[in-house]
């Protein structure tokens, strides 16, 4: 039991106290977070909400009693420079929030940023951002003075002396109480574990654009001779070069899968304790171990982009069996459950620990019962039927793999499209509609949102204006033209061909829907 975490501290605190606290340089925020990134909009709708009393939300923040983080500069933070002392807090979660209030009641001309100039009108009774050089004569209170008596002084002064004074001044003191009196929400956890640290930080970080492992690790001192983002940087720049471009937290967890380290958020920290001369020489091999994957992916599937792969849990399993030089002698097995993954979207909304058990069994030789499952279709015809494209989905990324294993013609020259015209992003632009919405919908019997149906769409070449083409009559003309080959390297049947152009678009929907799912289904088994 004594890896347990200590029971998180809850307590709700005055926000002026809060203030104080990072004035004195007990609360700091790490250099793994975000830049300040809220709008203008944001700060003064968050204002808003304090000054109504509404909830913010809680802070978290995590206690130390030693050096574990990098923090963040001035210039991203609005808080102050001030030396470290210990104990302190790290804001794990809170730091648009806190740079907001902070930042707009510390403000300083030139030193601060500029968006956190904020004022309130005490006539309009709103807040709004000040200019640089306020008009003579405006009543507005800037909240960097609310808190400075000398500055609320000569305030409350000039104020007296206009005709609505009294009402002038009994609004900026229900602006200061309203402030003053505002309590926030904050938990702070107490633990030397960094990896378990990480854990909880991953599971209540939601707000703004979401951080991960890699995130809190680049902040983490491994050593003066190892630095964990300008080795992402390089490993980066070299993707790049054959325009294989991966996130960090995937580059990560192939570091990981070399170090035979698990992929899970709390285990990747583990590559704090390596060898630092192994940490160099697996990001030395990686680029290789990476080129090798995409090779493979590309001769087997035609996939010239990782965007255009549904799932991390593919590229990481590629990448697993390539490294372990193993993927040759399971092709036939990876190529059936790659597929299955992508047409089943077996991946969905799975976690790091779901996916570490996928690499495990396919590290080991497993049972033949156990791949099976693996590989059994749960999708339909019916998917193909009525479900529309949609980029980026597993299933529309597993129809382009399918058309490029097709090998796929333009109806209208009869030439093969190349592949990396449309495996290379994840957009289905080139994608055209056969029947409008409004017949595929009569055909259908149902309301549908997009006509770009599996079973109502075809691909074409990027040289074409789809908006000027009639697409029912040059599958038709490739159907009277004996063009039949064509017709099914779009996976479309002559029996469906044929009922479009006799005009019964129900049996055509759902004859091409029926080829397409007998198609897909031949490639998992």
């Amino acid at each position: 039991m004594s890896n347990r975490i200590s029971a998180p501290q809850p307590s709700v605190i005055h926000l002026v106290t809060i203030f104080r606290q990072i004035a004195s340089g007990e609360i700091k925020i790490p250099a793994f977070q975000r830049d300040y990134v809220w709008t203008e909009k944001q700060i003064l709708s968050l204002l808003d909400s304090v000054y109504e009393s509404y909830p913010i939300g809680s802070l978290l923040l995590w206690r130390v009693d030693k050096k574990v983080l990098d923090v963040a500069p001035r210039e991203l933070t609005s808080f102050p420079d001030v030396q470290d002392s210990f104990p302190l807090n790290y804001v794990l979660d809170g730091m648009q929030r806190l740079t907001t209030l902070f930042g707009v009641f510390n403000y300083s001309q030139g030193n601060s940023i500029e968006k956190l100039n904020v004022g309130y009108d005490l006539r309009q009774f709103r807040f709004h951002h000040l200019d640089a050089a306020p008009q003579r004569g405006q009543f507005s209170v800037p909240l960097a003075s609310l808190f400075v008596p000398k500055k609320l002084l000569e305030l409350q002064s000039r104020l007296a002396s206009e005709p609505d004074g009294d009402a002038l001044l009994e609004t900026v003191l229900k602006l200061q109480a309203a402030f003053q009196e505002y309590m926030i929400p904050t938990v702070t956890i107490q633990s030397a574990e960094v990896d378990r640290v990480v854990g909880i930080f991953e599971r209540v970080n939601s707000t703004g654009t979401r951080l991960n492992s890699v995130d809190f690790m680049r902040a983490i001192t491994w050593s003066s001779t190892f630095d964990l983002s300008q080795r992402l940087s390089d490993v980066t720049a070299e993707l790049n070069e054959f325009n294989w471009s991966l996130d960090s937290d995937t580059i990560v967890k192939c570091i990981a899968i070399m170090m035979g380290v698990s992929i899970s958020s709390e285990s990747l920290v583990e590559l704090r304790n390596q060898d630092e001369n192994d940490l160099h020489a697996a990001f030395d091999a990686l680029p290789n171990v990476l080129r090798a994957t995409a090779d493979y992916l590309y001769h087997n599937f035609r996939i010239s982009s990782p965007d255009v792969v549904s799932y991390q849990g593919q590229i990481l399993l590629a990448f697993m069996l390539t490294n372990r030089g193993t993927i040759e002698g399971l092709s036939e097995n990876f190529k059936k459950w790659f597929w299955a993954c992508g047409l089943n979207e077996q991946l969905q909304g799975k976690p790091d620990t779901y996916v570490s058990r996928l690499l495990s069994d396919w590290a080991e030789p497993r049972r033949e019962a156990t791949f099976a499952a693996q590989v059994q279709a749960s999708f339909s015809a019916r998917d193909f039927l009525m479900r529309p494209l949609r980029g980026g989905a597993a299933l529309t990324n597993s129809f382009r793999m399918v058309l490029a294993r097709t090998r796929a013609k333009d109806l209208i020259t009869g030439v093969e499209i190349p592949s990396t015209e449309y495996l290379s992003s994840s957009s289905t632009s080139q994608f055209a509609s056969i029947l409008s919405k409004d017949e595929a919908a009569a055909a259908l019997n149902a309301s549908i949102f997009s006509s770009k149906l599996f079973s109502n769409s075809i691909l074409l070449s990027l040289s074409h204006d789809t908006s000027s083409l009639n697409i029912q009559k040059i599958i038709v003309d490739a159907l009277e033209a004996g063009r039949l080959e064509d017709l099914e390297s779009q996976l479309i049947s002559s029996e469906a061909a044929v009922a479009l152009a006799q005009g019964d678009h129900t049996s055509f929907l759902s004859k091409r829907a029926a080829y397409i799912f007998e198609y897909c289904l031949s490639v998992t088994s």
